[in-house]
């Protein structure tokens, strides 16, 4: 789930019947849940504004959304780590579609429909 540049991973709780979810390209910590899809995207956008109007009464700027680059870790090309197979065995559409969601998740907002314009440039050559 997006809403204004913040990302949102969330997760299914089957015995409780409710979904969790959390902020995920942030450093702070904003969590939402919610029994519906509706219930959960209005928590989501609950808690960002909350978290917005509590950085703004306090004078302090919200963080911006972005990704946590101190989580990264790059592995050359002739790396022979599982993680490579894993992205090796997948089809290049699939691999394209996640590096979109990274993309979104750095750029929130700002992200362009650039990358899609050099696929389909790709698909036409």
């Amino acid at each position: 789930m997006e809403y204004k540049g913040y990302v949102a991973r969330v997760q299914l709780d089957e015995h409780a019947g409710v979904f969790h979810g959390e902020v995920v390209n942030i450093r702070d910590v904003l969590t939402l849940e919610g029994s519906t899809i509706e219930e959960l995207r209005q928590a989501f956008e609950d808690s960002i504004e909350d978290y917005l109007a509590f950085c703004a009464e306090r004078g302090e700027a919200p963080l911006t959304p972005g990704i946590d680059r101190t989580a990264l870790s790059l592995a050359p090309l002739f790396d022979d780590s599982d993680e490579k197979a894993y992205w090796l065995s997948r089809t290049p559409h699939e691999r394209l579609r996640h590096v979109e969601r990274l993309r979104r998740m750095n750029y929130g907002a700002r992200a362009t429909a650039r990358l899609q314009r050099v696929l389909e440039i790709a698909r036409q050559a």
